[in-house]
């Protein structure tokens, strides 16, 4: 069973990620120009309904409550449907970059074709994930009803009408806070080993989801700490430059108007890739130390690991 060098592994990302940023923009130069021009467009729909509705106002002004209703409604099918064209876009968009990516981490693949077959498989991994995730929530919920069900008959058994109240009951949560933590840990850890089945599609594997599951036993915990030790540093740092670039934009925006909001989204972006390369680079180098790469082929480690303390 293959373990995943947990402290190294984390070291390789943020060293890979941070050296080759730009060089991972231009491996995945289609959906990074597909995602700036949705960051525009997302701006543009807002500004349009924005015009929208102020015309529509004024024209409409003193009209009976049926003119405006349907105005309303208008206006709200218009502003859906154009800003969830939008999502869809981005959201093909991150599948495209991703697989290039994992596949730059993993094979040294340089840019390619604007779309992949992979691109589709990608996706398609996506939606099989979030069908185990659901169905793993339900299962854990069951356990939790259950077990808090014997609780509760058991205590009425004991104590009958001097059953502890709620309020009593209430400090014991404090009790239960570790155990609580715990849990939400070991969720992590399994959403983890089930996102790895993206790098498997990214490739064009063929051990899908419950697959690259079963080949990652034993790494629960190993992966939670790996993903913890990436996504709270990124979250900070994205909280840390958003808040100063939101005060250094505050008093520009009175003289640039929506060019500073322009600015601001951009600057989101570019951390919203950052976030996107650690996550990704993260799910592949986790994938090559547990399951290997298909094939016999040696892996191109891109990604430079941290020295050896």
């Amino acid at each position: 069973m293959r373990k995943l060098p947990v402290f190294r592994s984390v070291g390789e990302v943020f060293a890979g990620v941070t050296r080759h940023y730009f060089q991972l923009l231009f491996v995945a130069w289609p959906a990074v120009v597909l995602l700036l021009a949705g960051t525009a467009a997302f701006y543009w729909v807002l500004y349009q309904a924005g015009l929208y509705g102020l015309t529509g106002m004024e024209q409409t002004a003193g009209a009976p409550e049926d003119v405006l209703e349907r105005y309303r409604e208008a206006f709200a099918a218009y502003s859906i449907v154009a800003i969830l064209a939008v999502v869809l876009a981005m959201v093909l968009a991150q599948a495209i970059a991703a697989v290039r990516w994992h596949r730059f981490v993993l094979l040294g693949e340089g840019a390619s074709v604007p779309f992949r077959r992979e691109d589709v498989q990608y996706v398609w991994t996506t939606l099989k994930i979030l069908f185990f995730w659901f169905l793993f929530l339900i299962v854990l919920s069951a356990v939790v009803g259950v077990i808090a069900a014997i609780v509760i008959f058991a205590g009425a058994v004991l104590f009958g009408d001097n059953a502890p109240s709620l309020a009593v009951l209430g400090p014991a949560g404090i009790v239960l806070l570790p155990l609580v933590v715990v849990l939400h840990v070991f969720m992590l850890g399994i959403v983890m080993r089930l996102m790895l089945a993206l790098p498997d599609a990214a490739l064009g594997g063929g051990k899908g989801v419950l697959g690259t599951f079963a080949a990652t036993s034993g790494n629960t915990w190993r992966i939670s700490g790996f993903a913890l030790l990436i996504y709270l540093p990124v979250f900070i740092l994205f909280a840390v430059v958003e808040g100063v670039t939101a005060l250094a934009l505050t008093s520009a925006a009175d003289l640039i108007g929506s060019i500073a909001a322009m600015a601001s989204a951009f600057i989101s972006l570019a951390l919203y890739l950052y976030f996107m390369m650690t996550q990704v680079t993260m799910l592949s180098v986790a994938y090559r130390e547990i399951v290997g790469l298909p094939g016999d082929a040696p892996p191109a480690v891109v990604v430079e690991p941290a020295p050896a303390a």
